[in-house]
């Protein structure tokens, strides 16, 4: 970049994505251009878009991670293709590309002060929600165990469970979407991503995590949302295709598996390359979804 004959360079402090921790980061946000010449933070949902599957900050970990990498996502039932090489997304089915820029966040002089003051005030506030998404709820982070926060119908998990389910299983009464917070979980999620990326870093299309229902009964909700699916515990809704912990695509199948008092599905994020085996899958911390069938 230039000012007339001379050079300019644009400074910012190291990214909030890798250094969770430190107060003074820069948080880089990521937009898409519309039809309408608007710039469209993602994962937000404006008049007809649909909201994307991932993030700001899902798309700065994959660019930290590799700069020149392709990620894939879906928005409603479209599935785009985003090239940071290029700084473009495409619709995989139409074609169509979009421009796509990355920006930092601004925070004023103001900003900077109250997040110094914060940190000077706040040290034992802070340690809770170390390593933990931003969005998690602060108050709710255990060293130990989990938590399970209920989301209100305008938050961005809401919404995204809410659209996954009422895909294939419609006229439903969405009793509540809870999500479950658990920092030792969630951390070995974070390991376990990370592991996997640097083993498929020469791939095209490295991320391979989806968000996927699974059905089980009532009783197993507290052991698998304290220590994860266990994939030797595999038998109990069956086992077609051998041993293991079976996900589904669609609420529809998982639905069968649950039980008829108080229908719950977890909905979880498992991240594995092209073949699933229980040694090469991480999956991270997931959110309840409970329901009821429509009255007659």
């Amino acid at each position: 970049m230039t000012c007339g004959p001379h050079e300019v360079r644009r400074l910012s402090t190291a990214p909030s994505v890798l250094m969770p921790d430190f107060i003074l980061t820069t948080e880089w946000l990521w937009y898409w251009e519309d039809e309408y010449g608007e710039w469209v933070p993602y994962s937000s949902i404006k008049e007809s878009h649909r909201m994307s599957s991932v993030s700001s900050s899902d798309l700065e970990k994959r660019y930290q991670e590799d700069n020149n990498a392709v990620v894939l996502f879906t928005a409603g039932q479209e599935h785009y293709e985003l090239s940071f090489k290029d700084m473009e997304q495409k619709n995989v089915h139409y074609g169509t590309p979009r421009q796509v820029r990355r920006r930092p966040e601004f925070i004023s002089s103001v900003g900077v002060q109250t997040a110094r003051t914060s940190k000077r005030r706040g040290p034992v506030s802070s340690q809770h929600g170390r390593g933990v998404p931003g969005y998690w709820d602060k108050s709710a982070v255990p060293e130990t165990g989990y938590k399970r926060v209920a989301l209100v119908s305008t938050d961005r998990d809401y919404l995204k469970v809410q659209e996954l389910f009422c895909k294939t299983l419609g006229g439903f009464d969405i009793v509540s979407i809870e999500r479950i917070q658990n920092k030792e979980l969630w951390e070995d999620f974070q390991t376990k991503r990370e592991r996997m990326t640097k083993a498929n870093k020469d791939k095209k299309y490295v991320a391979g995590e989806r968000l996927l229902f699974h059905g089980t009964d009532s009783k197993f909700i507290d052991a698998i949302c304290y220590q994860n699916f266990d994939w030797r515990k595999s038998g109990a809704n069956g086992t077609v295709y051998g041993e293991g912990c079976y996900f589904a695509r669609d609420a529809r199948y998982s639905n069968s598996y649950t039980s008829d008092h108080g229908r719950t599905l977890h909905v979880v994020c498992p991240r594995a390359g092209r073949q699933l085996h229980p040694r090469a899958v991480s999956i991270s911390p997931a959110t309840l979804h409970r329901w009821r069938p429509p009255s007659v």
